[in-house]
């Protein structure tokens, strides 16, 4: 893309790869090969820090891990709501200049939940826990500069009928710490609080251990109690209660509070004294 201004232009000199782009709106994404730096001088035209933050977690998925990102800021919005925003999407603050803030793509919460092998076409056997078994029914591959990677879909299937299915988000992405990694569902009322979903995921534990994970996430509604129990009886831990942003997913689908719980995956390695 031609570059628009003089210094676009000395770095397009430099022999420096130079996009530029107009943020007109939250959501954007380019087929390009992740960048190493991205300085964005207006989000004037912007209504709230909302849209600014959908705009940071576009950017963020633009990024190689430890990217820079440069913002002029001030717009009426104070030092803290531009912290609380860079977090939020992603990034780590490693400088302020007047009106300018510098940070990096964070990649701590990547190492601590992605999982250590891309396993795209795994061939995988019936995985059992007690009445309960679950089979996979497909793989949805990567999306480009979507934020979206790997994705597994598992069947349940209970006392010998079919009731539900398991998602595993295979990567993590800042999305995922606000959506989370597992998705389930039970889809009839009559199948419910049988403990279906429950077994399944425990069913699906070792699958999750051969695939390299080590910790995952499971972000559930506030109000969704017997999803949270779900959580509670596989020995996921609460780590955080939030407020879900207006940029995800599940804020569009109606969820406010989330839960975000973090699975232990690895094997356990407390030994007998």
């Amino acid at each position: 893309m031609r570059a628009w201004d003089e210094t676009d232009a000395y770095m397009e000199e430099l022999g420096i790869n130079v996009t530029t782009f107009d943020v007109t709106s939250g959501d954007f994404r380019f087929d390009i090969s992740p960048v190493d730096f991205c300085y964005c001088t207006d989000f004037g035209h912007m209504h709230d820090i909302e849209e600014i933050k959908r705009a940071f977690v576009c950017i963020n998925q633009h990024l190689r891990d430890g990217g820079c990102l440069i913002v002029e800021t001030g717009l009426g919005i104070s030092r803290e709501e531009w912290l609380a925003a860079f977090k939020e999407c992603g990034f780590e603050i490693v400088g302020e200049y007047e009106n300018r803030m510098e940070a990096i793509k964070s990649t701590a919460e990547k190492e601590r939940y992605n999982p250590a092998i891309d396993l795209f076409h795994l061939q995988m056997p019936i995985y059992r826990y007690e009445n309960v078994e679950v089979y996979n029914d497909n793989i949805a591959l990567e999306y480009p500069n979507d934020g979206r990677g790997p994705k597994y879909h598992f069947c349940i299937k209970a006392d010998g009928k079919w009731v539900g299915w398991i998602d595993v988000k295979m990567y993590y992405s800042i999305r995922c710490y606000h959506d989370g990694q597992i998705g389930y569902m039970i889809e009839k009322k009559k199948d419910r609080n049988h403990g279906y979903t429950t077994k399944a995921l425990l069913a699906i534990k070792p699958f999750l251990r051969q695939s390299g994970f080590k910790r995952i996430l499971i972000n559930t509604d506030a109000n969704n109690l017997p999803s949270r129990r779900v959580c509670e009886k596989i020995g996921a831990k609460l780590i955080e209660t939030f407020d879900t942003p207006k940029w995800t997913n599940l804020y569009k689908q109606g969820q406010r509070r989330g839960c975000m719980h973090e699975w232990i995956i690895e094997e356990e390695t407390n030994q007998p004294v």
